[in-house]
């Protein structure tokens, strides 16, 4: 009996430690891809706006981050109503949400493929209101910088 239950803590153990040593859970692995540039377009149903998404993540190992979004209607030839603003984001059971620190304080899902693997470098889908849980606009983002490309945020690594 001695022996049995020495062996099933031995198990117990050497299970606990491999679970510790594993590898970066799937919101890290996300977390870690998303961040960089993202360019590309929303479309409101009205209006197609250019977008440039900042995703800066707060280290590599965490599910969160800070950033900015840039977009600008286009309008023909013309851009017009330039906006920019910063937000939180964070990764959580494989969805992506963004908190936005302007005037609106809004806060949305984007509901899309997620960046999950170092090639992982196109999102397209929808910004969800996060309480409300209504279709906002449509998006379609290619990663053009960040931690899956050669260089990060357009600076040459060494």
């Amino acid at each position: 009996m001695k022996q049995t239950l020495h062996t099933a803590l031995t198990m117990m153990g050497a299970l606990l430690i491999a679970l510790s040593l594993s590898s970066c859970s799937d919101d890290q692995d996300t977390a870690y891809y998303l961040a960089g540039r993202w360019e590309g377009v929303i479309d409101d149903g009205r209006d197609q706006y250019s977008a440039v998404f900042y995703f800066n993540q707060y280290d590599d190992y965490s599910t969160s981050g800070t950033g900015w979004e840039y977009d600008s209607a286009l309008d023909g030839y013309y851009y017009f109503n330039r906006s920019e603003a910063p937000f939180h984001w964070w990764v959580r059971d494989q969805r992506i949400i963004i908190q936005y620190d302007d005037y609106s304080n809004l806060r949305v899902i984007l509901d899309s493929n997620v960046p999950q693997a170092r090639y992982d470098d196109y999102m397209a889908g929808y910004f969800v209101n996060y309480d409300t849980g209504q279709r906002m606009a449509a998006f379609r983002l290619q990663q053009t910088a960040g931690n899956s490309k050669a260089n990060n945020m357009g600076v040459e690594k060494e």
